[in-house]
């Protein structure tokens, strides 16, 4: 019975979509609730992620196309809906698993420098599997209840990784899985300001993470990536939380592997506040929705930013067998 519990667990799974400098990029919200484990708790979440990267700039700035001059093409837009389902088990009172899986549907457009045709893709495939464990360090006494928890996983090349058009496969960062192996490492820091509305608890947390990503699809390789996400909920009616969340993301330049990529125009430093509301159905249920809105963008030489994102999801809680 555990097995089949597992397995179907891994199908459903869920994701922190891997983020491409070169025209594609996932949301920086963070979709799990960082509470303290209970043994036997259970998670489902599916949600979706839309984010059009349809503005060029250049360092800090906006910029028309092709002001920084590439030696291939000029990136023109991205269109992402990321399709996102996330399991997470508590498998004792310290510690739990996670599974994440994305399903990537993707536009993306860019100008040819040599020729000056416009060239199109659009492509729908599954992405990365990442497993997470996390472990409670350490737990404080009392009402507010403030923990540590560290967290170490892994991502694993299960996606999709040659999508095309007519003519040429998209580059190897546009593609739903990057064919690389990548480690992640973190800690998360959770604390509680007594009940609010609903008898919910007022709720912080603080998460910083690092990725080492592995050489890829024609030995591509990603840039290695930290994040740091800050973040609130406080329930203010019976049904009702508002959620509020702070990220700074910091991506190194990616390596061209075998490929012909130009990375000069690859990694950047990115800070997001995003704005959400969750709604508590009853029976473990809630729906949620954020928007995410840039406060700082910086790039190296010219690249597609977005001017906001949009997550939707809904959250399923639940008891499952016990280990």
């Amino acid at each position: 019975m555990k097995l089949i519990f597992f397995a179907a667990a891994a199908v459903l799974a869920v994701p922190h979509p891997a983020a491409a400098s070169c025209g594609a990029m996932g949301c920086t919200i963070e979709h799990e609730r960082f509470d303290a484990p209970r043994t036997g708790r259970a998670r489902l979440d599916l949600a979706l992620q839309y984010v059009d990267q349809n503005i060029p700039r250049a360092l800090g700035e906006r910029a028309p196309v092709g002001l920084v001059p590439n030696p291939d093409h000029d990136e023109v837009r991205t269109l992402s809906r990321i399709w996102m389902a996330r399991f997470d088990y508590d498998a004792g009172d310290r510690w739990g698993v996670g599974l994440a899986l994305p399903v990537v549907s993707r536009f993306h457009e860019h100008v040819d420098v040599a020729s000056g045709d416009r060239n199109a893709w659009r492509f729908t495939g599954i992405g990365d599997l990442l497993v997470e464990l996390r472990w409670t360090v350490w737990r404080g006494e009392g009402a507010r209840k403030p923990a540590v928890a560290l967290t170490a996983g892994g991502k694993f090349p299960t996606g999709r990784t040659g999508a095309h058009n007519d003519f040429d496969a998209a580059e190897v960062p546009l593609q739903p899985g990057s064919g690389s192996y990548d480690a992640i490492a973190g800690a998360v820091y959770t604390q509680n300001f007594g009940r609010g509305a609903g008898g919910r608890d007022r709720s912080f947390f603080a998460r910083a993470a690092y990725r080492k990503n592995g050489p890829g699809s024609r030995r591509y390789q990603l840039g290695d990536e930290f994040q740091a996400t800050v973040g609130a909920a406080l329930p203010v009616l019976k049904r009702l939380d508002l959620d509020a969340q702070a990220s700074l993301r910091v991506r190194r330049k990616d390596q061209p592997g075998d490929t012909p990529e130009d990375v000069s125009f690859t990694g950047g430093e990115y800070v997001h506040l995003s704005p959400g509301v969750r709604w508590h159905w009853g029976g473990g249920l809630s729906t949620y929705g954020y928007l995410q809105l840039p406060v700082h963008q910086r790039v190296n030489r010219e690249q597609l930013t977005a001017d906001r994102a949009w997550v939707f999801g809904a959250t399923w809680e639940f008891a499952a067998p016990a280990l």
